[in-house]
């Protein structure tokens, strides 16, 4: 049996994204889509916004065979700490293939090419690198500068890191990427005839604009959590403690008043020009969810959702790490997905008054 890895966000799921499967599937010749998913919180430092069972069963329904949910410390990390997480799972699980979405200004050679550059580390990459970011620009300006490039789009970087964790880690996976179609990663409008960005229906989706409803769950976004995540801001003793927040956003952090009307306005407030939207977003996520350092150690995969039972079965018989479904037996893996899981239910709670499932007693989805 040939399985091909996907990491994603679906946030939410689309018809792009169906798209992707469906092309991975084709060009891989596998039998087989195992998806690595995002959580609660995603890798922008924002609420997802659907829950991960909501969004894995919209995957397993298009085109995906099983989904498995990364922990917050991953799905919340820097590019490089997402891939590699990621990455490392799907290599454990005994996939053949990796594929993701690229732009169409990138070609597969060229990113597989920047990849291993960015694992290789030479002295002179490094110290590009290092002069690039005196200028006090943004890292990943900087990163593109230091290979030479104009300028790395998001999805291209992510790639660019996946090949980059493969690399390093020796990794035996091939890489499959799929040249997107339709609107670009961070377009905000939706066009007439082509595939949404995920921004663009979020966008749409918590202005109202689009009422979307998916078996009975309702959206929710970062502004939700506006208090909360303030109050969190307001009641910590120690900033520098916790990931992506050094002393320079920390020191901003403690000048801030925080009297925001939005989460957007709040990060816009604290960011400078060396600094992206998604990094101080981060910053203030993992004050919230209290993550102090990235996930890179894989002792379990969590699967919360699949829809043939036989890939289940090879996967079992393949797999480098323990693959698990019921939550509750194993408390001490999953306190931090648990801990993410019981904020979002609450704002949620706080929201629409209706309660979602308790992490630990919440079923697998099954399709």
């Amino acid at each position: 049996m040939k399985i091909c890895g996907v990491i994603a966000e679906y946030n939410p799921f689309h018809e792009g994204h169906k798209y992707h499967l469906a092309q991975a599937r084709k060009l891989t010749g596998a039998d087989a889509l195992i998806v690595v998913m995002s959580g609660h919180f995603v890798q922008r430092g924002e609420p997802a916004i659907f829950s991960p069972y909501v969004r894995a069963e919209s995957a397993l329904r298009g085109g995906a065979d099983a989904v498995f949910m990364m922990p917050p410390e991953a799905s919340t990390a820097s590019a490089e700490g997402f891939a590699e997480y990621g990455v490392g799972l799907l290599d454990k699980l005994g996939c053949d293939f990796i594929s993701c979405g690229l732009e169409p200004e990138y070609s597969g050679h060229r990113i597989a090419e920047l990849g291993k550059m960015m694992a290789c580390e030479s002295d002179d990459f490094r110290s590009r690198l290092k002069e690039c970011l005196k200028k006090g620009i943004s890292y990943p300006d900087a990163l593109a500068q230091a290979l030479g490039i104009e300028k790395l789009e998001p999805n291209a970087l992510l790639a660019a890191e996946y090949v980059k964790a493969m690399t390093k880690a020796g990794s035996r996976m091939e890489f499959v990427p799929v040249t997107r179609t339709g609107s670009g990663y961070e377009e905000t409008e939706i066009k007439c005839g082509e595939f949404p960005s995920a921004m663009a229906l979020r966008k749409k989706i918590l202005s109202g604009e689009i009422p979307y409803e998916y078996n009975g769950a309702m959206p929710l976004g970062p502004d939700d959590f506006l208090p909360e995540i303030t109050d969190s801001i307001l009641r910590c003793d120690d900033f520098a403690e916790f990931l992506d927040v050094d002393e320079s956003i920390a020191a901003r952090l403690r000048r801030s008043e925080l009297h925001y009307h939005t989460f957007e306005e709040m990060i816009k407030d604290i960011k400078t020009r060396e600094y992206t939207y998604t990094r101080i977003a981060r910053a203030v996520c993992h004050i919230y969810l209290n993550i102090k350092e990235c996930k890179k150690d894989i002792d379990i995969a969590h699967l919360i959702g699949f829809g043939n039972s036989d890939v289940l079965s090879e996967l079992k018989n393949r797999s480098g790490t323990e693959i698990i479904s019921k939550a509750a037996d194993f408390r001490e893996e999953l306190i931090s997905s648990a801990f993410a899981a019981t904020l979002y239910n609450q704002i949620y709670w706080k929201k629409y008054h209706i309660e979602l499932p308790n992490f630990y007693r919440q079923n697998i989805i099954k399709v």
